[in-house]
């Protein structure tokens, strides 16, 4: 999701659960843009972004505003990695976060819901 923004990220957490079909973890994979490598990616593109995003560019996306799309849309958070740094095709590592989500805050471990409110 590092290339997506939020609004599109949010769209797309949205319509999850009922494509789950059942299946109940979901690894969502996004930047910080806060963090020390997100900032200095973002100050390295920000001016090739103006009036549009560039095709590889990194989409404006904190820990915190992940967390508030996922809990608003029902889903339990049940691991945050904020200290894994992947490596891109080219060999540069780039700080992301992944979350771990089960799509139905507060379900059974036994079962899967949708989410327990509608996107307002």
């Amino acid at each position: 999701m590092v290339h997506m923004e939020p609004r599109d990220i949010f769209n797309y957490l949205a319509q999850i659960p009922k494509l789950m079909r059942n299946k109940r973890l979901c690894v969502f994979h996004h930047n910080n843009t806060l963090s020390d490598l997100g900032w200095k990616r973002y100050l390295s593109e920000w001016d090739k972004n103006l009036m549009g995003r560039a095709g590889g560019s990194f989409s404006v996306m904190t820990n915190d505003i992940m967390a508030r799309f996922l809990d608003h849309l029902g889903y339990e958070v049940v691991l945050q990695d904020t200290e894994s740094i992947p490596v891109t095709a080219s060999g540069s590592r780039v700080r992301q976060n992944s979350h771990a989500a089960r799509s139905g805050r507060g379900s059974s471990a036994g079962s899967a819901c949708a989410p327990s409110s509608a996107p307002q």
